[in-house]
Formats: structure tokens, sequence, C-alpha cells
């Protein structure tokens, strides 16, 4: 009984002495300790401006993008199939859109691969996407009246094979990761996010 009285009142202490180090009695002090370890995430407040200027006669319209720090300014052209009005001699608007989605996935998820623990070993992103759209609601007539549908884009699907680093051992679990991360940062995919996305990435060994 004297035992037990003696150990009680040991372990009812706010702190143990081992080493000579004081250790938290209490699971609070712990986990306070704990996040006062864990480094401070890095918020960005940087805000990302966009410019153009552009010109158009009929299906086809000419877009500069002045160039950044010195570099050259930058052109596209649009065009629209001939069967609607245009030449096509150049992608669709909603073409570029799908240019401009893969465009930012690949750079988004270089970015999430290097900062991924461990660090995921990506060579390359091979994509085959794919959209819809309800091509009849844009030309519905009479313009007064109401639309049948959106003329949004409806879906977006297809496959992107992820190829790794030979010597690489990467899993589907790991691509699954890369894919969640990446849609979640990608800004061009977060601006569609009114879209219906089937798209499936896909892990392909690394060839040696």
């Amino acid at each position: 009984m004297a035992t037990t009285g003696l150990l009680a009142r040991a372990t009812r202490g706010c702190a143990l002495r081992l080493g000579g180090t004081r250790a938290p009695a209490s699971l609070a002090e712990r986990t306070k300790l704990e996040q006062h370890s864990l480094p401070a995430p890095r918020v960005y407040s940087t805000t990302y401006a966009y410019e153009c200027s552009g010109s158009g006669v009929g299906a086809s319209a000419k877009v500069v993008f002045p160039g950044r720090k010195g570099a050259q300014p930058h052109e596209v052209t649009t065009d629209l199939p001939k069967k609607i009005g245009g030449k096509d001699e150049h992608p669709q608007p909603v073409e570029y859109l799908l240019a401009a989605l893969i465009g930012c996935e690949v750079s988004t998820a270089t970015f999430v691969a290097r900062h991924m623990k461990p660090r995921f070993r990506l060579a390359s992103i091979d994509f085959d996407y794919k959209a819809e759209r309800n091509g009849g609601v844009p030309v519905s007539l009479p313009l007064d009246a109401d639309l049948p549908g959106s003329p949004a884009l409806q879906r977006v699907y297809g496959t992107a094979t992820v190829r790794c680093a030979a010597s690489s051992a990467e899993t589907q679990a790991r691509v699954d990761e890369l894919r969640r991360h990446t849609q979640a940062r990608c800004p061009v995919h977060r601006t569609l996010a009114g879209v219906r996305f089937e798209t499936e990435w896909l892990l392909k060994e690394a060839e040696e």
C-alpha cells in the first residue's frame, strides 16, 4: 500500500526529470511543443497578372501577349472550322483552352513532384485529352429566347501517362497522389471547376 502511494505521488507531478531534461507531463503540453517544432508553412501572397491584346475579323483573331523582362512578345491566332464560317487555318479558341489545361497541369505537376515526400521522380507526362460541349447553344435563335442549355464545356476526358525517371520505384498510388495535388493547385483546372473531368492518370513503367 505504501509503495502504491509513493508511485502515485511520483507520477502526479507536472514533469519528470529524464537525464536533466524537463519532459512535459500533459498531452496538451506535448502537442504544443511538437507544433512549435514543425516548420512553418510557406504562404505566398503574390498576385499574378496576365494581359494580352488582339484584333479579329470574321472567325479569326490574332492575339499578342507582351514579352516579360525583355523577352519577345508571343502571338497566337485563332480560327474556326470551315463548316461554321472559318478557314480552319489555326486552332479554335476552345482548343487553346484545352492546350492551356495541359500546359498548366504539366508545369504544376513538376512543382508537386519536386515537393512530394519522398520526391516523385517525374520524367514527363504524355497527355491525350478531349473535350465536349453543346455546339448548338451558341448559335441558337432567336437571340432573345432562353438558351436551350449551356455553351460551356461539359466534360474533359482522356489519359495522362506519367513517365518516371529510370531506376525509380514509383507506384500507381503515388501517381494518384500526384494527380490529386496537381488538380487542386492548377489554375486552369480550377477555373474549369464546373466541367466534368473524366481524366485518368496512369503510371508508365520506367524504361532503362
